[in-house]
């Protein structure tokens, strides 16, 4: 009799482990599978790289109260098509991610991630192919606190613009994954 409950504790206890494991691997909830700013490093340069004015940006004219300034707009499109931008992203990429993200990861954020949340606007690279279009490294530091610079060129991303956003990226994930484990 006790030989034929052994088979069902056993199955009983793979199914109780099968479930738990599931349950893990939501991508719904923070820290199951899911977070906001995976990988943190290449959002990191996005968010350093993505206000830059481009050659295709438009500028608009913000007159009114604040004095009448030109501010640049720049479209999904406009970012999937330029040359310097696309080559920066990866080149931030390259030299900031770690290992740990896996060329799929980066290929997988530069396709649905980096654009738009929709992953409807395609960059006319891949990620690969973006960075195979970096010949020599970078010396151009890119200040993203200066609207009026145009990136016409592969530039490097400030080291303490990329560590500021890192660092946030890592610690808002964290904070959303103890919200979803303890709320």
């Amino acid at each position: 009799m006790i030989i034929s409950k052994v088979p069902l504790l056993l199955l009983l206890a793979w199914l109780a482990a099968h479930a738990t494991a599931q349950h893990l691997t939501s991508y719904s909830f923070p820290g199951y599978g899911f977070a906001w700013y995976a990988p943190a490093c290449a959002n990191a340069c996005w968010s350093v790289l993505s206000g830059a004015t481009l050659s295709c940006s438009e500028m608009m004219d913000h007159s009114g109260n604040m004095g009448g300034h030109m501010m640049a707009m720049t479209s999904p499109e406009c970012k999937a098509g330029d040359t310097a931008l696309l080559t920066s992203m990866a080149y931030c990429m390259a030299q900031n991610c770690p290992d740990s993200v896996t060329p799929a990861q980066r290929e997988d954020y530069w396709r649905m991630r980096m654009l738009d949340t929709t992953g409807t606007v395609r960059a006319k690279w891949t990620y690969g192919e973006a960075l195979a279009q970096v010949q020599e490294p970078p010396t151009v530091e890119f200040n993203a606190s200066s609207t009026d610079v145009l990136l016409n060129q592969t530039v490097l991303v400030n080291k303490d613009a990329y560590g500021l956003n890192n660092r946030f990226n890592v610690l808002f994930d964290h904070i959303e994954m103890l919200q979803a484990r303890y709320t």
